[in-house]
């Protein structure tokens, strides 16, 4: 009976010497502490939010982090802009889940400055604010129907556009945040 050559690796030991060396490069990340920063995928806090979009127009939703100088910097950004017919009404209610990633250590004491705005034409409605780590979070109060932001499109004519000027904004605070149980924080997180 012939074997294969012993010198020669196989197909089976190539890919399980590749996925050792990825699980490898997975270790070292996670002792760098990379799953701790914010980042697209494994931010250790995110902030969950529904945009609802009642009053379809040319709108940008942005979340902002103010910088140690005090400048606004953008983190975050979204058009609502909708290419359905049914987004096309003029009430169409057409809600987003969001989540992203934000730099925050956990401490309540040290919870970034966040600024929620909307630039662009229309508002928009923002709700069901949670900052959450997975298993701890903190329900942002913004009143039982939510914010909102923005201001009404312009009925005629042609409008400035300026994707940099926010026409409707809102500081997040984590100081007047309800803390949740961790089954709150799943049943919220699922929308």
């Amino acid at each position: 009976e012939q074997g294969r050559d012993p010198g020669v690796q196989g197909p089976n030991e190539r890919m399980v010497a590749a996925d050792a060396r990825r699980l490898r490069a997975w270790r070292a990340w996670l002792r760098r502490g990379e799953a701790k920063r914010a980042s697209p995928v494994a931010g250790a806090w995110q902030l969950l939010l529904t945009m609802e979009n009642f009053a379809p127009a040319a709108q940008k939703a942005v979340v902002e982090l103010r910088a140690a100088a005090g400048e606004w910097r953008e983190l975050f950004g979204l058009f609502a802009i909708e290419f359905q017919s049914a987004a096309a009404r003029p009430r169409a209610r057409r809600r987003h889940r969001v989540s992203l990633p934000i730099p925050w250590n956990g401490a309540r004491g040290d919870f970034p400055r966040l600024r929620l705005a909307v630039r662009g034409f229309g508002p928009l409605r923002f709700r069901d604010l949670i900052v959450t780590d997975g298993v701890n979070g903190y329900r942002l109060a913004l009143g039982r129907r939510g914010v909102v932001l923005g201001e009404p499109a312009a009925s005629r004519g042609y409008p400035d556009f300026n994707w940099k000027r926010n026409r409707g904004e809102c500081i997040l605070d984590l100081r007047d945040a309800q803390r949740l149980r961790p089954a709150q924080v799943v049943r919220l997180a699922r929308g």
